[in-house]
């Protein structure tokens, strides 16, 4: 776990450099447009992943023992996802013919997200088979390629880095994708020890299935809470507002990465528990887990602002009475989600995702309509404001009714 927690925080480190590298050598509209394409992406690999990796851990552990029906459910996710990448960058692409979007920054979008899916996938399938550290470095790496990149390029021309920062950022993110998954499929060699019938396909499929609505609306949720946000402050209040809020978001999740390496931690065990149906020693997890999360959370995010405000950075924004309070309510927002850290997890494992998917999609849908009434309007304050409360919401309904 401490390993984890070094490596996740290296990862955080890099991302809040990214953050400040790109303000210094590009500007604070390039961050807003570099916060946007993420975000973007995050919504496009919550809908293409399917939700297959809030289910993978679980469905390969319910099949220990049995070599041929894990290697079959691997193989069923592996086309599966495939598929469903395909499709969506076809629909994508469909989209932009028809709407005056940027191409360049819509195929971003596509190669991010394909990056993304791939990264969360191959973390879930590293994990399953006990190479948790591993999987953790899959999805921990990223920002640090991305830190090295930026920096390596602006000293070698900060003209090139200027015109093709995109670009580069995609790259970051592509390569460590494919390096990780063609590493799973070498520790994974009894992937190649069977070919998948249509028989078996089509059982995984039937059983996956029913789970899909729940799974898909839980997936989309949860990244729609945390990113739709960006896209809305990008679309009605510029770039450069995005840039701002990306800012204080960042701080806060700085404070908000320790939740990983304790769902990392704690994930397998809770399922353990759960399958065993062990009420209290899953009890005993969850408070640990919120402990955990509330501590490392204090204790990170009091140190990281004040060092923010210390330093000499963008004086001409962070002593704005718009950013201070939505640094304060994002910072709430921040400590609702590390109090419940394995959220995602323990719905999942007791087998209410479809009911769970649907709360979700409900808060999702009033909280889009929110958005757009608010943000226009009030600003980033509205904006934080509508985030924390959907947020709360949330985890009040799910602890409390599921």
């Amino acid at each position: 776990m401490i390993f984890n927690l070094f490596q996740k925080y290296s990862a955080v480190f890099s991302k809040f450099l990214n953050t400040l590298l790109i303000v210094v050598f590009i500007g604070l509209e390039e961050l807003g447009l570099y916060a946007f394409l993420l975000a973007s992406s995050n919504i496009f690999a919550s809908i293409a992943g399917l939700g297959l990796r809030d289910i993978f851990v679980r469905e390969f552990l319910k099949k220990k023992g049995k070599d041929n029906d894990q290697i079959y459910f691997v193989l069923f996710c592996e086309i599966l996802i495939k598929i469903s990448l395909i499709l969506s960058s076809l629909i994508v692409l469909l989209i932009i013919n028809f709407t005056n979007i940027n191409f360049w920054h819509a195929l971003s979008v596509i190669f991010l997200g394909i990056a993304e899916t791939s990264s969360q996938m191959t973390s879930q399938k590293l994990r399953a088979i006990g190479h948790n550290t591993i999987s953790q470095l899959c999805l921990n790496v990223r920002p640090i390629i991305v830190s090295l990149s930026l920096l390596v390029c602006y000293f070698v021309s900060s003209a090139f880095l200027q015109n093709y920062f995109i670009q580069i950022a995609v790259i970051s993110y592509l390569l460590p994708a494919m390096f990780f998954y063609l590493y799973w499929l070498l520790k994974y060699k009894k992937l190649f020890s069977i070919n998948l019938r249509y028989k078996e396909f089509n059982k995984n499929l039937r059983n996956f299935l029913p789970e899909l609505p729940g799974l898909l609306a839980l997936s989309i949720g949860n990244k729609a809470t945390s990113r739709i946000d960006v896209i809305f402050v990008s679309s009605f209040l510029g770039m450069t507002a995005a840039g701002m809020y990306r800012l204080i978001t960042q701080l806060v999740m700085i404070a908000n990465a320790s939740i990983y390496p304790i769902e990392s931690y704690y994930k397998k065990k809770l399922a353990i528990t759960i399958q065993s149906k062990d009420k209290f020693q899953s009890s005993q997890i969850m408070t640990k887990a919120s402990f955990l999360g509330f501590i490392f959370y204090i204790c990170i995010l009091l140190p990281a602002c004040l060092l923010f405000y210390v330093i000499p950075f963008e004086e001409s924004i962070k002593y704005q009475d718009e950013f201070i309070i939505s640094l304060i309510i994002v910072s709430l927002t921040g400590l609702v989600r590390s109090l419940v850290p394995l959220l995602n997890s323990y719905v999942v494992f007791i087998n209410k995702v479809n009911k769970a998917g649907s709360i979700l999609f409900i808060i999702v849908l009033i909280s889009t309509m929110l958005h757009y009434f608010l943000v226009p309007i009030y600003g980033l304050v509205a904006t934080a404001l509508n985030v924390f409360a959907a947020t709360l919401v949330w985890r009040i309904i799910a602890m409390r009714f599921l």
